[in-house]
């Protein structure tokens, strides 16, 4: 399976293939499997398995930033919901 990763993964790094358009369809799932074969990954570090770390490093930052956006957005939304006053101090001027 790994192996056969590795080939899909190559085709997106080498531009044979759209990333961008298969992200929204498999990205969540290729990034959860090779999250859950980290330890194999790791072994085999000088043994090939470039593409699956590349598409996996591009995928991973593009799905934090996604979430981080949304994050974002939410906290902008709220911040802007709240209510601030200030009391001016005697002798303040407008």
């Amino acid at each position: 399976m790994i192996n056969h990763l590795d080939v899909m993964s190559n085709y997106f790094i080498n531009g044979l293939a759209d990333e961008k358009n298969a992200y929204d369809i498999i990205g969540q799932s290729f990034i959860s499997i090779i999250e859950q074969f980290a330890v194999i990954l790791k072994v085999s570090e000088n043994g090939g398995l470039n593409g699956i770390r590349k598409l996996y490093i591009i995928w991973k930052n593009r799905n934090n930033t996604i979430a981080l956006s949304k994050q974002k957005g939410t906290i902008e939304k709220q911040l802007n919901e709240i209510f601030d006053y200030s009391i001016k101090t005697v002798g303040e001027t407008i």
